[in-house]
C-alpha cells in the first residue's frame, strides 16, 4: 500500500512541474482515416465522411504552424493506423522537428500494434519515440470487436509484439477498450499486463456513438466495479506499474494535484488540441462538424484557432454543462463535468450529460475513504 502511495505521488510531482511550464500544448494528430482493422466500435470509422491522409509533403506547414508561440510541444500521432504512412513519413517529422531549437518536442504514436516490427520497433527507438497499443484484453476478447479486413485472427500478433518492445526496451502503454464483454474482466487484464511487465495502461470506457449497430456500453456501476477492483489490485502488487488511467488522474485529482487526463483536466481547448487528417483544427477526434471547426492548419496558425471566438464559445459552453449537470456534486471541482465528447454522442449536445457521472462520483467517493485511512495510519 505505501509502494503504491509513492508512486503515485511521484508522477504527480512530475506531472505537476511540466502542467506549470508556460506554452505547452499536446497536439493529437490524425495522420490518416485508413485502417488495417475494422473495429465495430471506431469513432473514426462511424464519424468520418470520408477517407483522409495527411499527406508528406504537408508535414513542415502543420509543425510550423502548430509551432508558433508554444515552447513544448507533445505530438500523438494518431489514426486510423499511423503505421500505413511508413517509416519515411515519421523520418520527416524528426527531421523538420530538429530544425526548431527553441521548441521542446516528444512525440507519442497510438497504434494498433498488428504492423510493428523491428524495423519500426528500432526507429522509434532511436528517435524516442513513445508507444500506444490500443486493443482489448484479455486477449481472448480481442476478437469480439476488433477484426482485421481479411479472416486473420487478431490474438495472436500481441504475446510476440510485447516480447519485441520490451527486449528493445523501447518505453510504451497499452490503451484498454472497456466494453460490455470485458468489464468484468479487471483481474484477468491487470494480472496479464503484469505478467509481461507493462509499466502503463489506461481503461478507456467505451463511448457509445449514435449508431444502431454499436456495442451496448458499460453500466456506471460495471465501470465503478472494474476501477475499485484494479485500484485494489495495484496497491498489492510486487512488480509495480508506474500509471494506471484513470486511476492515477481520480488520486492526483483527490490529492490536489493536476491530473494529466483531459477529462480530469479540463485541457481541451486550453492544453489539448486535434487536428484532423485534412488539417481541421477540433477539441477531439471525432467532433469534426462545423460547430467543432475552428479553422484550418494549413491556413492558420494554432494559436490563433485557440483564441478565437469560437474556441472561446466552446470552453463557454463547457463551463455551461458543468453548470447545468454539476451544481450539487461535491466532486465538481476535481471533476469538471466529463469529457465533453462522449457527452455529445451520448447526447446528441456538446452541453449534454457525461454517460459515466455516476461512476466517478462512486469511485472519487472510493479512493476518497481509502486514501484519508491511509493518511490516518
Amino acid at each position: 500500500m505505501i509502494i503504491g502511495v509513492i508512486i503515485l505521488l511521484t508522477n504527480i510531482i512530475v506531472l505537476a512541474q511540466c502542467n506549470n511550464m508556460s506554452g505547452v500544448i499536446t497536439i493529437i494528430v490524425q495522420t490518416t482515416n485508413n485502417c488495417n482493422l475494422s473495429c465495430d466500435y471506431c469513432y473514426v470509422l462511424n464519424s468520418k465522411k470520408e477517407n483522409s491522409t495527411l499527406r508528406i509533403d504537408n508535414i513542415e506547414l502543420l509543425i510550423d504552424n502548430c509551432s508558433k508561440k508554444y515552447k513544448s510541444i507533445e505530438f500523438c500521432w494518431h489514426g486510423g493506423e499511423p503505421l500505413l504512412l511508413g517509416i519515411e513519413f515519421f523520418s520527416k517529422i524528426r527531421k523538420i522537428q530538429k530544425k526548431y531549437k527553441n521548441i521542446r518536442f516528444t512525440n507519442l504514436l497510438q497504434t494498433n500494434g498488428t504492423l510493428l516490427n523491428r524495423k519500426w520497433i528500432e526507429f522509434f527507438k532511436n528517435n524516442s519515440f513513445r508507444i500506444g497499443i490500443s486493443l482489448d484484453l484479455p486477449i481472448m476478447h480481442s476478437q469480439k470487436h476488433r477484426f482485421f479486413k481479411s479472416n486473420i485472427k487478431i490474438d495472436k500478433f500481441y504475446p510476440k509484439i510485447f516480447e519485441d518492445l520490451k527486449s528493445a526496451e523501447l518505453n510504451f502503454g497499452i490503451l484498454c477498450v472497456i466494453t460490455k464483454e470485458n468489464v468484468r474482466y479487471g483481474n484477468e487484464i491487470f494480472n496479464f499486463l503484469n505478467s509481461y511487465n507493462i509499466s502503463t495502461y489506461s481503461l478507456l470506457p467505451l463511448i457509445r456513438m449514435r449508431n444502431h449497430s454499436f456495442p451496448e456500453i458499460p453500466t456506471n456501476e460495471e465501470v465503478f466495479e472494474l476501477y475499485k477492483t484494479t485500484y485494489n489490485l495495484w496497491m498489492k502488487a510486487t512488480n509495480k506499474f508506474s500509471i494506471i488511467e484513470p486511476l492515477d488522474s481520480l488520486v492526483k485529482s483527490i490529492l490536489g494535484e493536476k491530473p494529466y487526463l483531459c477529462t480530469f483536466a479540463a485541457s481541451c481547448l486550453k492544453k489539448m488540441i486535434t487536428i484532423t487528417a485534412d488539417g481541421n483544427i477540433v477539441p477531439c477526434g471525432s467532433l469534426i462538424n462545423d460547430e467543432f471547426i475552428l479553422g484550418n492548419i494549413f491556413e492558420t496558425p494554432l494559436h490563433i484557432a485557440m483564441d478565437s471566438v469560437k474556441a472561446d464559445n466552446l470552453r463557454k459552453r463547457r463551463v455551461n454543462a458543468i453548470d447545468t449537470w454539476c451544481k450539487k456534486c461535491k466532486y465538481t471541482a476535481i471533476c469538471n463535468g466529463g469529457c465533453r465528447e462522449s457527452a455529445y454522442w451520448f447526447s446528441g449536445n456538446y452541453e449534454g450529460y457525461f454517460p459515466y457521472c455516476e461512476s466517478r462520483k462512486m469511485i472519487f467517493k472510493y479512493l476518497h475513504k481509502e486514501i484519508s485511512s491511509y493518511e490516518k495510519k
